[in-house]
């Protein structure tokens, strides 16, 4: 049977109340057909003092609260890598980063 390919247009919907969440660590990995994106929050512990300091030290580890999973299937990964690729430079020529926001 003879492969036929059938174009559509793609609606997305934004449902109400659809909430964003703010991620400052991320965790790939992949098996032969997906890939698996778990998104995290890291929150470090307030530090006000040389004790705190010290203590927070021997503990050698801060936790990630996973907020979200997502699989995305090889086929649709390359345009994923293309489209952040094309809006972090996007982003880049109105907001670059400096010396500061590297530290």
């Amino acid at each position: 049977m003879e492969r036929q390919e059938i174009k559509f247009k793609i609606v997305r919907t934004n449902p109400k109340g659809l909430q964003y969440e703010f991620c400052n660590d991320v965790i790939i990995t992949y098996d032969k057909e997906n890939f698996y994106l778990q998104f995290g929050q890291i929150a470090p512990p307030q530090v006000s003092g040389k004790d705190e300091l010290e203590n927070f030290t021997l503990l050698g580890s801060i936790e990630s609260q996973a907020i979200s999973r997502i699989v995305i299937d090889k086929n649709t990964m390359p345009g994923f890598i293309r489209a952040l690729q094309e809006n972090y430079e996007k982003h880049e020529k109105i907001t670059p980063l400096t010396a500061e926001d590297s530290l």
